[in-house]
Parts: C-alpha cells; structure tokens; sequence
C-alpha cells in the first residue's frame, strides 16, 4: 500500500515532465515554418528592382479594382415609390 502513496508523489513530476517535452517537440515544428517564411522573404529581396515595381503595379490596380467594386455596392439604392 506504500508503494501506491510513492506512485502518486511521483505521478505530478513525471506528469509535468512528460508535458514540458511534448510542448518542447510543438515548438521546433514551429521553427520549420518559420524556416519556410524566411525563405519566401529572401527570394522576395532576390527579384529585380523592376520586377517588385511590376509587382507593385498589378497590385495597386487590383486594389482600385476592388475598391472601386466596393464603392458601387455601397452605393444607397433609391427607394421605391409606394
């Protein structure tokens, strides 16, 4: 019956210590993806000066694009006439 007193006094340890490990294994698979997001970063500063402004360029008309899209939704429809 003693050994059941020393089981339980060992259980909380051993419990948080198997915790702390399966925590410690979920933070280096964030380091993969972080890894991934740096890679995106460093091919991004690879392009040609004339390739981002191009990029910048699509982008900036697919805003207008959108922007001007969202503008005629939010137009007030006029009411109708009872």
């Amino acid at each position: 019956m003693e050994w059941l007193y020393g089981l339980a006094l060992l259980a909380c340890p051993l419990g948080m210590g198997a915790m702390m490990w399966f925590m410690s294994k979920g933070m280096r698979g964030g380091d993969k993806q972080k890894a991934t997001g740096d890679q995106e970063v460093s091919r991004a500063q690879g392009d040609s000066l004339e390739e981002l402004r191009e990029r910048q360029h699509r982008l900036a008309a697919d805003i207008a694009r959108r922007e001007e899209h969202d503008a005629s939704v939010r137009e007030p429809q006029p009411a109708a006439k009872r």
